[in-house]
């Protein structure tokens, strides 16, 4: 994919306590916006703003050519940006970088509405955010972690394995985790695994708390896009799954939602990276966001 610069302007800015945080503002080259909301993209991981596969960078512009300014930035301690001086939490610090990224576009872009774009990571961020920012009119949200397995995951999964030869060797010379496992249920001696985040980068949200984020969005009437892709594997492997799980949610005509059966969970091919920089597009330019919400008062900003 060659990123289309002709219909764009790329701008460094810094901003944040400091200026410590550092982002790239991508605006439509003729200057205006129109009535778009700004669109922010997250951080996924510890991968900085240009985004797995420079999916940020080429998303943004692609952005640009509909009216929307965009602006992609590292959260404190990742890619240009520094750490914060003031001892917080992951979810503060988290919270208070994005609250400073949405003041800067307020008080310099004279952008008063946001819809947030995440990845895994930046997906949960981009929710949590949503839920306390109410001038947040929508979010997409894209392999989110969060607890979607239901009974037919389990017949989708299980179904697989057994049609895999593999699976049955492993199942023989008693190599095959899952087995072990029910064996150990079946004989007492297994103990539950306590945790309930991803290693180094967001817990795992819970059905309830999913279905609480979900309601009071969308009770705002703030748009949602969920993605999911088979690289979520774990979580997540059938077309029909997040109705499934949330059948009331899904029904809600503010509320998109798709499943990339053959894509990675980071985009790895140029295809997998155009579709969804398709999808996203044809989200963002088909949706009817909210003209006003009462504005949140960012926790982050005296």
């Amino acid at each position: 994919m060659v990123d289309d610069v002709s219909k764009s302007r790329d701008q460094a800015v810094a901003f944040g306590p400091k200026r410590s945080l550092v982002g790239i503002v991508t605006s439509p080259r003729t200057g205006v916006s129109g009535d778009r909301p700004g669109v922010v993209l997250l951080n996924s991981g510890l991968i900085h703003r240009v985004g797995v596969h420079r999916l940020h960078v080429s998303l943004a512009r692609a952005l640009a050519k509909h009216g929307f300014t965009t602006l992609r930035f590292d959260l404190s301690g990742i890619g240009d940006s520094d750490r914060r001086e003031e001892p917080l939490s992951l979810s503060d610090m988290v919270a208070n970088d994005i609250d400073d990224a949405l003041h800067y576009l307020r008080t310099a872009r004279n952008i008063n509405r946001f819809v947030l774009v995440g990845l895994c990571s930046g997906a949960h961020d981009a929710l949590t955010t949503a839920m306390r920012c109410t001038d947040v009119v929508g979010v997409s949200l894209l392999d989110i972690p969060g607890s979607f397995q239901n009974w037919q995951y389990k017949v989708y999964h299980y179904g697989r394995r057994l049609g895999r030869w593999e699976s049955w060797r492993n199942t023989l010379s008693g190599k095959n985790g899952t087995f072990r496992r029910i064996l150990g249920l079946l004989g007492e001696t297994h103990t539950p695994d306590s945790t309930n985040s991803v290693p180094g980068v967001r817990p795992i949200l819970s059905k309830p708390s999913m279905r609480e984020a979900f309601d009071r969005l969308l009770a705002r009437h703030t748009s949602i896009q969920l993605v999911f892709t088979s690289g979520l594997e774990d979580m997540y492997n059938h077309v029909s799954q997040f109705r499934e799980v949330f059948p009331s949610v899904a029904a809600n005509p503010l509320v998109s939602y798709r499943y990339f059966s053959k894509t990675n969970h980071v985009f790895s091919s140029l295809a997998q990276r155009e579709d969804l920089i398709r999808l996203l597009t044809e989200w963002l330019t088909g949706t009817r966001f909210p003209h006003h919400h009462a504005t949140s008062k960012p926790s982050g900003v005296g």
